[in-house]
């Protein structure tokens, strides 16, 4: 009666490729004589921090499984994965604050050119002094309340008022 071995796990644990046809040969050996208590000295034709367990016995297929025993070397494993995960996250974070900031930018840009082409077609309209967007944003502080009472006074109907509710948007 043969029976049929089967490896699961890394086969670079054995120390030779030979290594694996004598295991198998005395593994066979020992289930046909029914002597299973000897199947653990048969680690010697596996490398250090390997170690072999069975995994299923049925009529004439055995399953032998192989794992590692070393602890540290699945443990930097297990940093090395963390690791990777930990620079994903925190790539995909970059990656989200500056799709954010960009967004912003590209708003902050949108509001200005929408103030600019308001203060031009308001200009258009009187002689009278209007602040410019400029001076505004170099002094934003100085002009918020200014410029809160002017939406106020002038309304949101009127050209001005909405000239300086954008502005006010803008600067807030």
């Amino acid at each position: 009666m043969s029976i049929n071995i089967h490896i699961e796990g890394d086969r670079n644990a054995f120390l030779s490729k030979k290594g694996i046809d004598k295991f198998k040969d005395l593994i066979r050996k020992e289930f046909e004589n029914q002597n299973i208590q000897n199947i653990n000295s048969y680690s010697k034709f596996l490398k250090d921090n390997f170690e072999f367990y069975l995994i299923k016995i049925k009529d004439k297929d055995l399953k032998i499984g192989i794992r590692n025993t070393d602890l540290n070397k699945k443990k930097k494993y297990l940093e090395l994965k963390l690791n990777e995960l930990r620079q994903k996250r925190m790539s995909q974070q970059q990656i989200n604050y500056i799709k954010e900031k960009t967004i912003k930018k590209n708003q902050d840009n949108e509001k200005i050119k929408n103030v600019l082409n308001e203060y031009e077609n308001v200009k258009k309209l009187t002689k009278n002094p209007i602040l410019n967007p400029l001076d505004v944003y170099k002094n934003k502080e100085q002009y918020k309340e200014i410029i809160k009472e002017l939406v106020i006074t002038f309304g949101e109907n009127n050209p001005f008022g909405r000239y300086y509710k954008l502005l006010l948007e803008s600067i807030i």
